[in-house]
C-alpha cells in the first residue's frame, strides 16, 4: 500500500550481506569451497519458501480478484518504464557480474571480493532510505539527477584508473547512485500502475523486460570477452538510465497532478450536488 522500498530492499540485502560474508569466508578457507557454498545457497533458498507457506492464504486471497488488462492498454501506459528497464537490466548485469569479476581480476582475491560486495550492500541499504527522504520531500527529479551523475561520472572515472582501491570506492559510489534511481522510480511505479489496475501485468512485462536485457548483456560478454566493451556498454546504459528516469520521473509528477486535479474535480461536483 506504501511501496516501501527502502524496507523491503533492506531486508533483502541484509539477506545478501550475510551470505556475501558467509560465502567469502568459505572460499578462503575451506576446501572444496564451491561445493560447500552451492549447497549452502539451495539450503537458504528452500528455507526461503518457508515463510510465504506460511502466509499462503493472504497471499491467496491478495491474488483472488486479479484485473484482466490489454497487452496494448499495459504497454501503452508503461512505454518510458519498458525502456527504462531495459537499461537497468543491463546496467544489473554490469555492477552485479562484471564489476566484482573486474575487481577479481585486478588482484583481489574470491574472499576479499566477497567481504567488498557485502560493504556495497550495506551502502545500498543507506542509499535505499536516502532516495526515500528525497521522495517524501517531493525531490525525486532531484534525485534521478544526483544518481544519474554518479553512475555515469564513477564509469569514466573506474575506465581511467588502474588504482584497485579507486576502482572499488569508485563501485561503491555506483551502488549508491544506482539505488538511489532504483528505489524511487521503483516505489512511483509500484503506485502508478496500482492506482491504475495494472499492477500485476505491468510486474510480469517489466520483469521480462529486465531479464531479456540481462540476456543480452551477458551474451555480449561471453561473444566478446572484452573488458573495453563491457565497459562502453555499462556507460551506454548509464546513459540511457539517466535519460529515461528523468522521463519516468516526469511522468510521475504529471500522474500526481492528474490524480490531484481529479480530486479537485470530484470536490467540486460534490460542492455542486450540495
Amino acid at each position: 500500500n506504501k511501496a516501501n522500498m527502502a524496507k523491503f530492499e533492506a531486508g533483502s540485502n541484509l539477506g545478501r550481506i550475510i551470505f556475501c560474508l558467509l560465502s567469502a569466508y568459505v572460499l578462503g578457507n575451506i576446501a572444496n569451497s564451491t561445493l560447500f557454498v552451492v549447497l549452502f545457497s539451495l539450503v537458504f533458498y528452500a528455507v526461503s519458501i518457508v515463510p510465504i507457506v506460511f502466509r499462503y492464504k493472504k497471499l491467496k486471497f491478495l491474488t483472488k480478484n486479479i484485473p484482466v488488462c490489454s497487452l496494448k492498454d499495459v504497454m501503452k501506459d508503461t512505454k518510458i518504464y519498458n525502456i527504462y528497464h531495459c537499461f537497468t537490466g543491463i546496467f544489473q548485469f554490469f555492477v552485479e557480474a562484471f564489476l566484482p569479476l573486474y575487481l577479481y581480476v585486478n588482484g583481489l582475491t574470491f574472499s576479499v571480493v566477497g567481504y567488498l560486495v557485502a560493504i556495497q550492500y550495506v551502502v545500498v541499504i543507506f542509499a535505499g532510505y536516502f532516495a526515500k527522504f528525497l521522495v517524501d520531500k517531493k525531490q525525486i527529479l532531484l534525485n534521478v539527477i544526483l544518481g544519474s551523475i554518479m553512475l555515469l561520472g564513477s564509469l569514466i572515472a573506474i575506465m581511467l584508473t588502474k588504482n584497485v582501491k579507486a576502482i572499488y570506492a569508485l563501485t561503491i559510489v555506483i551502488s549508491f547512485g544506482y539505488n538511489m534511481l532504483f528505489q524511487a522510480l521503483f516505489s512511483k511505479f509500484i503506485l502508478e500502475q496500482k492506482q491504475k489496475g495494472y499492477y500485476y501485468d505491468s510486474i510480469i512485462y517489466r520483469d521480462v523486460f529486465q531479464n531479456g536485457a540481462r540476456v543480452i548483456a551477458s551474451a555480449t560478454f561471453l561473444i566478446f570477452s572484452n573488458f573495453i566493451v563491457m565497459f562502453a556498454l555499462g556507460i551506454a546504459s548509464s546513459i540511457g538510465i539517466g535519460v529515461s528516469s528523468i522521463f519516468c520521473a516526469k511522468n510521475s509528477k504529471n500522474h500526481e497532478t492528474d490524480e490531484k486535479t481529479d480530486v479537485e474535480i470530484k470536490n467540486c461536483e460534490n460542492d455542486q450536488d450540495l
